[in-house]
C-alpha cells in the first residue's frame, strides 16, 4: 500500500530537493481493494479516474484502459461515401432509391426536374419536367417539393421569398455545379426562405457550396458538398437571423479555409463528416468547422456538433471565436499544421471574438480528440467544460515544441480576461511537454487520468502544470490519477492548488512547487497518495522544490 501523507496548507519558499514537508495521514481511510490507478472517492469507494465505460458516447466503445474508442470502418471511405462514429461500413449520404424521382415525397404540388427532358413544352409536371432547376424554383408554390432526377445541373441556384424542398434522387446521381457568376454560393438560401430543405444532392463549384443568410430552420440532409473553391457550407446573419441543421451529410475537400462556417448564426451538425478541407490562398488554415461572431455585429454564433467526424483538416479541427460551442459524441482526428508556417494543428481551439474580445463558451462531452498537433484543446480567455472525453497522441507541430493535451490561459491582449476550465471523467494520454496546463486561469479537475506525457528535447514532461505569470492561477484536483510522467506528476509555479483524494503514481517527481515572484500554495484536502504500486515502491507524498523550469507563455 502506498503511504498516504497529508500535504497540509503549504506556503513553501525556495525549498531544495532535500527540503521536504510531510506529515502522516491515516492510512486506514484507504480501502485495501483499491488497485493501481484507482483513487478513493467520497464514501471510501474506489474510483478509476478517466472515462467511465457507461459515459462513452454513442458510436464509441470502452477501450478497457480508462478511455473510449470510436467505432469506424477499418479502411478509409471511397469518393462520395462517408462514415461517422458507430458506422460499421462506409455509405453514401443517401441511398439511391429506385425510380426517376427516388423516394422524394411527391404530391399534387410537386414540381419535377429532369435534365434528360429536352422538349419545348416543359411545364414542371411529371410528364413534362423542367430540364433545369431555376424555372422549377420560380414555378413552385411555397412549401412544395422540387423532385430532381439524375443529372448534372450547372448554374447558381437562389431560393428566396418562400420555403422550398429540393429533393434529389441521391447525392451520387444528382449534382449541382455552381458557376460563381451570380450568387456567392452554388445554392444560396436567402431572405424569406425559412424552413427550406435540401435533400439527396451533391454540390460543387468555384464558390461556396451552400450559403444561407436571412432564413432560419434550413435543413440540409443527405448532401455531399465537395471540391468547392470557397467554404463548403456557410451560414451568416448579414442579411438577417439565420439557422440551419446539417444532418447525415459529407463535406469533402472544401476550400476557402473551412468546411462549415457559422457566422453570427446557429448551426447544428448532426452526424456529419468533414474531411480534407483546403487552405485559404495564404495557406494558413483549413479548419473543419468554425463558429464566430459576425464581423458586422449581427449576432453571436452557436455551433453544435453531434455524432460527427472531423479529420484530415488543417490548423484547427473545430474552432470557436466568440461563439457558443457544444460538441458531443464526436471524433476529431488527424489535424495537420497549417501550411504557411507549419504551426498549429489543434484539435479544438477556443478564443474570444476578434475586436470585441467576447469569450467563447464550450461544452465537450463523450468525445475524442486524437492525433493532432500543438494542442489537443486550447482555451484562451474563454470558458470550457470537458467531460467523459479522451485527448490522446498530440504531437508537436514542426514550428513549435508544444504537443499539449489541454491548455487554458488568459488572453494575451487583455490579461484580465481569464479562462475557466472544468474537466471531469476524462483521459489525457501520450501528449508532449504537458498533459494539462493552466496559466493565469481557474480550473477544476475531477476524476481525470493523465499519463505518459513525453518530454520534448529533454525538457518538461509533466502531467499537470499550473503557472502564474501576471495574475494567479487557481486549480482544484479531486479523485484524479497522474502517472508515468518523466519530470513531474504535478508542477506548480507560484500558483494556488488544492489536492483531494488524488494519486500520483510512478512519476519521476510526484509533486513539485516552485517560487517566482510570489510563493505557491498547495492545500491538502486529504486522501492523496504517492508511490509506484507497479514496482511495489511506496513513498510519502511530499512537495519538492527542484528548480524546475516553467514553460513559456503561449
Amino acid at each position: 500500500m502506498i503511504r498516504v501523507v497529508a500535504l497540509g496548507a503549504l506556503m513553501l519558499l525556495g525549498c531544495s530537493d532535500d527540503e521536504t514537508t510531510e506529515s502522516p495521514h491515516d492510512a486506514g481511510t484507504v480501502p485495501p481493494g483499491c488497485g493501481a490507478g484507482s483513487v478513493v472517492a467520497d464514501g471510501g469507494v474506489c474510483v478509476l479516474a478517466g472515462v467511465p465505460p457507461e459515459r462513452c458516447g454513442a458510436g464509441f466503445e470502452p477501450d478497457g484502459d480508462r478511455g473510449c474508442r470510436a467505432l469506424l470502418p477499418e479502411t478509409p471511405c471511397q469518393e462520395g461515401q462517408m462514415a461517422v462514429p458507430g458506422d460499421a461500413a462506409c455509405a453514401e449520404p443517401t441511398p439511391c432509391a429506385d425510380g426517376t424521382w427516388g423516394d422524394a415525397p411527391v404530391d399534387g404540388a410537386t414540381v419535377y426536374v429532369d435534365a434528360t427532358y429536352s422538349a419545348a413544352d416543359a411545364d414542371g409536371s411529371e410528364a413534362r419536367p423542367f430540364s433545369t432547376i431555376a424555372p422549377a424554383i420560380d414555378a413552385a408554390p411555397p412549401g412544395s417539393v422540387i423532385a430532381i432526377a439524375a443529372g448534372s445541373y450547372t448554374g447558381d441556384i437562389a431560393i428566396g421569398g418562400k420555403a422550398l424542398r429540393l429533393w434529389g434522387r441521391c447525392a451520387r446521381l444528382v449534382e449541382i455545379v455552381g458557376s460563381g457568376e451570380v450568387n456567392p454560393a452554388a445554392i444560396f438560401v436567402q431572405n424569406g426562405a425559412s424552413g427550406t430543405e435540401l435533400h439527396g444532392l451533391a454540390v460543387r463549384g468555384p464558390q461556396i457550396g451552400i450559403g444561407m443568410s436571412g432564413s432560419k430552420d434550413v435543413v440540409v440532409e443527405g448532401v455531399w458538398v465537395h471540391d468547392t473553391n470557397d467554404a463548403g457550407i456557410v451560414v451568416r446573419s448579414v442579411l438577417g437571423a439565420a439557422s440551419a441543421t446539417v444532418r447525415r451529410s459529407l463535406v469533402d475537400r472544401a476550400g476557402g479555409g473551412a468546411g462549415v462556417v457559422a457566422s453570427g448564426s446557429s448551426v447544428l451538425l448532426d452526424h456529419v463528416e468533414i474531411r480534407a478541407t483546403k487552405p485559404i490562398a495564404s495557406g494558413q488554415s483549413g479548419v473543419g468547422a468554425i463558429g464566430q461572431d459576425d464581423a458586422m455585429g449581427k449576432g453571436r454564433a452557436s455551433l453544435t456538433i453531434v455524432g460527427s467526424y472531423v479529420h484530415d483538416v488543417l490548423a484547427q479541427g473545430i474552432s470557436g471565436n466568440g461563439a457558443d460551442v457544444a460538441i458531443d459524441a464526436t471524433l476529431v482526428r488527424d489535424v495537420q499544421p497549417q501550411q504557411s508556417d507549419m504551426g498549429f494543428g489543434r484539435g479544438i481551439n477556443l478564443e474570444p471574438a476578434v475586436g470585441t474580445l467576447e469569450p467563447s463558451t464550450a461544452t465537450i462531452t463523450s468525445s475524442a480528440i486524437e492525433s493532432c498537433h500543438d494542442l489537443g484543446i486550447y482555451v484562451a480567455g474563454s470558458n470550457a467544460t470537458v467531460e467523459a472525453t479522451v485527448v490522446r497522441d498530440v504531437l508537436p507541430s514542426p514550428a513549435f515544441a508544444t504537443g499539449r493535451g489541454l491548455h487554458a490561459q488568459d488572453l494575451e491582449e487583455d490579461t484580465s480576461r481569464r479562462s475557466t476550465l472544468v474537466v471531469r471523467d476524462t483521459l489525457v494520454e501520450r501528449t508532449v511537454e504537458f498533459g494539462v496546463i493552466v496559466t493565469n486561469s481557474d480550473a477544476t479537475l475531477e476524476r481525470v487520468a493523465i499519463r505518459d506525457t513525453a518530454a520534448q528535447n529533454g525538457l518538461f514532461g509533466d502531467g499537470l502544470t499550473i503557472v502564474t505569470y501576471q495574475s494567479t492561477a487557481n486549480v482544484t484536483l479531486t479523485d484524479s490519477w497522474i502517472a508515468h510522467q518523466p519530470r513531474a506528476g504535478l508542477s506548480v509555479f507560484a500558483a494556488d492548488v488544492t489536492l483531494t483524494r488524488s494519486r500520483f503514481e510512478c512519476n519521476a517527481i510526484s509533486l513539485d512547487g516552485e517560487v517566482s515572484n510570489v510563493p505557491y500554495h498547495l492545500e491538502d484536502g486529504g486522501g492523496n497518495e504517492c508511490g509506484c504500486t507497479e514496482t511495489g515502491k511506496a513513498e510519502a507524498c511530499k512537495v519538492l522544490t527542484s528548480n524546475l523550469a516553467p514553460p513559456q507563455k503561449l
